[in-house]
């Protein structure tokens, strides 16, 4: 993705996370890594290569998806089908700020967008999606109605004592 603005953006952020990644065997971590690659690859194809960042983390990825919360709520869907494939799977969803981390796209990103869908994916366990209230939020307002298909999951604090209103879907 090329930018010539490195200013701030509201997006819509899928964390898929390896469950117990860190304490895996490495042969185990290389094939789960290798399997979280392919369904990245399969999840992402519907979307547009300019609309979506695909970011690797310790533990899993990040997907960042601008302007189709929607799109960003399938694809999170489809990743979970891996877990029938033996990748245990957490799943979160939020909408927020993100910025490139430097001058190009290569750099990677940043922001309060990515590191809260890391945190919901923690609240997740394998084969289940929490989405964040923001996320909700943005499906509303993009396409008015289909948030009634996400349901109240309960409200969770992470590690830094920040609470989140979890919903998922029926």
């Amino acid at each position: 993705m090329k930018t010539t603005n490195a200013a701030a953006n509201f997006a819509s952020v899928v964390f898929l996370k390896i469950q117990d990644f860190a304490r895996r065997s490495v042969p185990e971590q290389t094939r789960l890594r290798a399997q979280l690659e392919t369904v990245v690859a399969l999840t992402t194809a519907e979307l547009s290569p300019a609309n979506r960042i695909v970011l690797d983390a310790a533990d899993g990825a990040a997907i960042v998806v601008l302007g189709d919360p929607g799109g960003a709520l399938r694809l999170a869907e489809r990743a979970l089908a891996a877990n029938a494939a033996g990748l245990p799977l957490c799943v979160g969803i939020n909408h927020g700020a993100v910025q490139m981390a430097g001058s190009k796209a290569d750099d990677g990103m940043i922001g309060d967008g990515i590191s809260v869908a890391a945190s919901v994916a923690e609240f997740a366990s394998p084969s289940r999606l929490f989405i964040s209230r923001s996320f909700r939020d943005a499906m509303a307002d993009v396409a008015p109605g289909l948030e009634a298909g996400l349901f109240p999951a309960g409200v969770f604090t992470d590690a830094g004592l920040r609470t989140h209103e979890l919903f998922s879907p029926d």
